[in-house]
């Protein structure tokens, strides 16, 4: 129930953005700094091995709470639906889908997000095979806890992160509904729709955004269902239309928080794309700025991680 002196404010803020609930499956990989053994460690969590059956591999991609989902096969066995998750520094699967597959067990890991990032202890899976369409990554570690708390009217069994993909471009096309995998390198950053982006701690992503002239960086996170989401710092630093309302409820591999929406004053640059006066997000839990899907959805992304370089590239929808 909404409070009858907060109808007016929400009034700036469109319908859309007043339905949503924002879920953000970060995903945390710690201690952030490895000793050289536990960097060696780290390494599996790339495959051993990865077969491209054609130079472009390509999938259909769907959408489930505004996050990419794809198909894939694990040990011959599937088809089962995963998030393909560029916030996620890890792949991860419901213990009921590693049970399922009776993955051995080969250690554990503690995982959270980036305000608790030691809360949860999971288990570290081994994957022998695991087949994105025409692309088959071979033997690497996955983790494996219990999800449902996320996610309880079910959905999909996991989220494929990032390292399978370190050694691959990786695009995902919102407008056209599919991913696309083949080998190579994007060309150098040019600051217009190539940018170079700065490897976070945690392992994610994060692309330089101009928010109404300050500069800042953000987590390019297709785990992320709302649009840019900011610590509430900001709500004293940005041109705002109306005082911010609370419009949901934000969840994490680790907690709940409040999502406050207002609409900006200024415009938001993203390289050399420009989105003026967009609806924005303010949170009171985590502590870096994330750019989802609100935003993500106009673009084709590529990530080149070989490089540290993402290519956004807007795009007719498949519907023009």
């Amino acid at each position: 129930m909404i409070a009858s002196d907060n109808l007016r404010p929400l009034c700036a803020l469109s319908a859309k953005v007043l339905a949503m609930l924002l879920i953000a499956e970060t995903l945390c990989l710690y201690p952030p700094l490895l000793a050289p053994a536990q960097q060696l460690q780290a390494k599996n969590n790339r495959p051993e091995k990865i077969e491209l059956r054609s130079p472009d591999v390509t999938v259909p991609m769907q959408l489930a709470r505004n996050k990419p989902v794809v198909e894939v096969m694990i040990n011959g066995k599937g088809p089962f639906k995963l998030f393909l998750d560029t916030g996620a520094a890890a792949t991860v699967l419901n213990k009921d889908l590693a049970d399922e597959l009776q993955l051995p067990v080969v250690g554990t890991i503690h995982i959270g997000d980036p305000a608790n990032p030691q809360a949860i202890t999971a288990n570290q899976v081994q994957v022998e095979q695991l087949s994105l369409g025409g692309a088959v990554f071979s033997k690497f570690k996955a983790v494996s806890w219990d999800r449902a708390a996320l996610y309880p009217s079910g959905g999909p069994r996991g989220v494929l992160g990032m390292p399978l993909f370190a050694d691959l471009l990786l695009t995902l096309n919102y407008p056209q509904g599919k991913v696309d995998i083949r080998r190579g390198e994007l060309p150098s950053a040019n600051g217009n729709d190539i940018l170079t982006y700065k490897l976070s701690k945690g392992g994610t992503f994060r692309i330089p955004v101009s928010v109404a002239g300050i500069n800042i960086d953000a987590d390019l996170d297709t785990g992320a269902s709302g649009g840019l989401g900011l610590p509430k710092k900001y709500i004293e630093q940005l041109p705002l239309a109306a005082n911010p309302v609370e419009i949901g409820r934000g969840r994490t591999v680790n907690g709940e928080f409040s999502v406050f929406g207002a609409k900006l004053n200024g415009v938001v640059k993203i390289g050399g794309h420009s989105f003026e006066n967009p609806d924005i997000e303010f949170n009171e839990y985590l502590p870096g700025v994330v750019l989802g899907y609100r935003f993500l959805r106009h673009f084709v992304i590529t990530i080149d991680q070989k490089n540290q370089r993402a290519r956004l590239i807007e795009a007719p929808s498949k519907e023009s």
